[in-house]
This record gives structure tokens, C-alpha cells and sequence, in this order.
């Protein structure tokens, strides 16, 4: 499959896209060019590197047609912070590729209040961040149901590991640093149920679910 990955340089994006080309599939990252990926691989040698700034091609009303023209199969979006903006590339791509990807978010469930958090919890979304991807999310599962568009959302917590800047201590303010998808090296990643959970292998896509198996088994083929 032709894979487009927005956002492909940045910390998930670093080790997701060398993934997919071990996969076997031919992957195109998008990004604003403005840095390398957090670690060298000779994967990369073998991706399309398209420098597209979001914001500015969104102003203009271009961005979704600019992915689309990408010719994709599948699309995973790891930079959209506004309905607006996931609105846009829905409505270029619909009917036209045969999977989408959404980054989300733990944010979308506030505070918890019980572990490990499940899908019919009430949701208490906080902060800008939180409140924005909670929309976003109602948005593209609205349209999975109503339209069939192929939308799978993932819902990581902090995103941690060996490269990255520091993670932003618990107890004080992450509003700005998960915007940049900051990682650390000693902060533990809280886990939570997955609306739709997905993990990136040679069967692609290949539908999982950690400790909820009702939104794979709803929007996708399940396994273990």
C-alpha cells in the first residue's frame, strides 16, 4: 500500500515510517521540513520526503487536496488539533483511500477517576488540547457511522522512549508540550482503553485492541 504519514518526522513518526517500509509498503511523510527525523535509518533512503506547511495550505483551503494528490492508500494523521482541520482532509479523501488514522489522545477521557478507563466511562476532556481532540474524534466517528469513512483513532498517552525531548513532570502544565508530541526518558506512560487500536505490522492493517476489544471488534477485524 502507498502510505501518507502527516506529521512523519516527529517522535512516533521517526520509528512508525521506518516500520512501514520494512512492512513493505511505500510510505510518503509529510512535514514542514523544518527538521530531520529524531533518529537516522537507512529506511528513510527509500521515503518520499513532501515539505507541506499545514497551517499555511489550510488557510488556503488546499491541504486536503495536496494529500490527496499523494495518490494514498492509507493516510495516518499525527498533527491535527482542530475538528477544521480533520474536517478538511475527510473531505477530499472520502471514497478515496481505504484507511485513515487519527492520533488521539488519553486527554479525551480527563481526569481519571478509575483504571484502567473503558469506553462507556463518561468523558471529562480537559485543557484546549484534550476538548479539541474529544471533538475531532466525535467528528470522524460520526462520519465512520453515518458515512463509512474508514476512520481508526488511537488514544496513547504520553508518548515516552530513547529519543524526544523531556516529558513535561507530572503535576505541572503539558498544554504546550503535547502539542509538540514531547517524549522522555524516565516518566511511565499511562495506559487507557482504545477506542479503535491498531498496531503497525506486515499484515497492515491489522486491527488490536489492548484492554478493549469492543471498538475492534465494532469498526474492524480483531486480534490478539
Amino acid at each position: 500500500m502507498r502510505v501518507v504519514v502527516i506529521g512523519g518526522s516527529g517522535h512516533v513518526g521517526t520509528f512508525l515510517v521506518p516500520r512501514l517500509v520494512g512492512a513493505g509498503h511505500e510510505v510518503v511523510s509529510i512535514s514542514r521540513g523544518q527538521r530531520e527525523p529524531y533518529q537516522v535509518h537507512p529506511a528513510w533512503q527509500s521515503v518520499v520526503q513532501v515539505t507541506l506547511d499545514r497551517e499555511a495550505e489550510e488557510a488556503e483551503g488546499t491541504f486536503g487536496e495536496r494529500v490527496l494528490g499523494l495518490e494514498p492508500d492509507v493516510v495516518v494523521d499525527m498533527i491535527c488539533f482542530t475538528p477544521e482541520s480533520a474536517r478538511q482532509l475527510v473531505e477530499a479523501l472520502r471514497g478515496r483511500i481505504s484507511h485513515f488514522l487519527h492520533c488521539g489522545t488519553i486527554w479525551v477521557h480527563g481526569h481519571s477517576t478509575k483504571v484502567p478507563a473503558t469506553e462507556d466511562q463518561t468523558r471529562r476532556p480537559f485543557g484546549e488540547y484534550g476538548v479539541q481532540k474529544a471533538k475531532i474524534e466525535a467528528y470522524l466517528l460520526d462520519e465512520a457511522r453515518r458515512g463509512g469513512f474508514p476512520a481508526t483513532i488511537l488514544h496513547p498517552g504520553h508518548i515516552v522512549g530513547p529519543a524526544g525531548h523531556p516529558l513535561t513532570p507530572p503535576g505541572t502544565s503539558t498544554s504546550q508540550s503535547s502539542k509538540g508530541w514531547q517524549g522522555g526518558r524516565n516518566w511511565p506512560s499511562p495506559t487507557s482503553g482504545w477506542r479503535r487500536c491498531i498496531t503497525f505490522t506486515p499484515t497492515w492493517p491489522r486491527l488490536s485492541c489492548g484492554r478493549s476489544t469492543a471498538g475492534a471488534s465494532r469498526w474492524g477485524r480483531a486480534s490478539t
